[in-house]
């Protein structure tokens, strides 16, 4: 699971960087010997099951597809990124440290509103105030408004 939450976060930061392509260590672990850490980089077990940073990364490559890195998730305890392209936007978003209060309505841009939320593993949420931990949780955005397109703004820190 941790393996899996830095995936995604070190993903996503690399992409609000400008840096691309970016290569993960190592596709399969390279063994089994617990005190070999060289062994368990992998996205993959050495007999080829999915280890959950392989379901987090096909979550993020379903969720974000083309979209582009628009800005900066940065507000009370949160942060992340937002994300759109022609299929509308996503904000992908994790608690700073511990655990923090996911408010939807104050990460939502304005002219979108929210049309779902999902956890790193594509796990439907129930929407609303929650708890966030430090696992990213996809916030699914539509325009407010029926066919319109605003572009996304981002979120003021508070």
């Amino acid at each position: 699971q941790a393996q899996a939450r830095y995936l995604v976060r070190t993903l996503v930061s690399a992409l609000a960087a400008g840096v691309a392509p970016n290569v993960w260590y190592s596709w399969k672990d390279a063994g089994t010997d617990p005190g070999n850490d060289q062994h368990h980089f992998g996205l993959l077990r050495p007999n080829g099951t999915p280890k959950p940073s392989y379901f987090a990364l096909q979550t993020l490559l379903k969720e974000l597809g083309a979209m582009r890195y628009a800005c900066p998730v940065q507000r009370a305890g949160v942060e992340g990124a937002i994300f759109s392209g022609a299929d509308g936007a996503k904000a992908l978003v994790w608690a700073k440290a511990g655990a923090a209060l996911l408010e939807p309505a104050k990460l939502v841009p304005s002219g979108w509103k929210l049309a779902g939320l999902v956890d790193m593993t594509g796990k439907a949420l129930p929407g609303g105030d929650q708890r966030l931990g430090n696992a990213p949780v996809y916030l699914r955005l539509r325009p407010a408004d029926a066919g319109a397109r605003p572009a996304p703004t981002c979120p003021r820190p508070a």
